[in-house]
Formats: structure tokens, C-alpha cells, sequence
């Protein structure tokens, strides 16, 4: 069961690499954008930008779900999430990754959610045409 699971996240976790490849087909090129930099520029249709962008976001949040799921079924057994929050004292090593851990998860998936929505309110108005969601949920790299 772990492995079926692993492998299921893992797929999941490969939706945003495999549409980002596949926008090469629709002729992604550069831009140079004189506030922010540089950007992406597709020559899309709008139903294909909303799919993408649908198939992308929810294979994440399905994916980060999944493991929120299965952390707090495998731990519930032995009490781990409900000591951690009880005690402030001093906590084990395993108890602050796994709320740590369930923490970082919760975030990521509504800094996704919120990535999702505000993209898909972004393509419906023509003025505003990107979410700046991913700034947040991206690591930073220096220039």
C-alpha cells in the first residue's frame, strides 16, 4: 500500500514538468517585460490556457492532499499530532517534523488553491493577466 500511494503522489507531483514541456509545442518563447524582467509568451488558445493551468494546479493540490491525508491516518494511531499540540514542553525530534511537516503541507496547498483561483480569475479579465501566487510558493533565486 505505501508503494501504490508513493507512486500515486509521485505521478501527481509530475503535472506541472509535464505541462510546462508541453507548452514548447505551443511555441513558448521569451519576452523581455520592463517591470519584472523577463516572462513567457504562448501562442494558446484561451481554453487550452484554462485547461493547462486547471491540470497543473489540481494534479498539486491532489498530490499534497494525499500525503496530508496519509501522514495524519499513519500518526493518529500513536497519538503524535494530539501530544504535539497538547504539550508545549519539549518535543521529539519526530513529533516537531511531523507538525512541521503537516504544517508545510497545509501551507503549500492553499498557497496552490489560491494559485488556482486567482490564475483562472486572471484569464477571465483581460487587464490582469497573470497571478503573482507563485511568488510566494516558489523558492527564490537570486540573478
Amino acid at each position: 500500500m505505501r508503494w501504490t500511494l508513493s507512486i500515486v503522489v509521485f505521478v501527481l507531483s509530475l503535472g506541472p514538468p509535464i505541462i510546462n514541456a508541453m507548452q514548447f509545442g505551443y511555441g513558448l518563447t521569451g519576452a523581455t517585460i520592463l517591470k519584472t524582467g523577463c516572462g513567457g509568451e504562448l501562442s494558446e488558445s484561451h481554453r487550452t490556457t484554462i485547461i493547462t493551468t486547471v491540470f497543473s494546479r489540481s494534479t498539486l493540490i491532489a498530490a499534497d492532499v494525499i500525503v496530508i491525508c496519509v501522514t495524519i491516518w499513519a500518526t493518529r494511531r500513536y497519538g503524535l499530532v494530539t501530544t504535539r499540540l497538547k504539550r508545549l514542553t519539549m518535543a521529539s525530534l519526530a513529533d516537531v517534523l511531523l507538525c512541521d511537516g503537516l504544517l508545510y503541507f497545509l501551507t503549500i496547498t492553499c498557497f496552490n488553491v489560491a494559485d488556482l483561483v486567482l490564475t483562472l480569475v486572471s484569464i477571465a479579465t483581460p487587464q490582469y493577466q497573470t497571478s503573482y501566487v507563485t511568488v510566494l510558493s516558489d523558492p527564490y533565486v537570486p540573478a
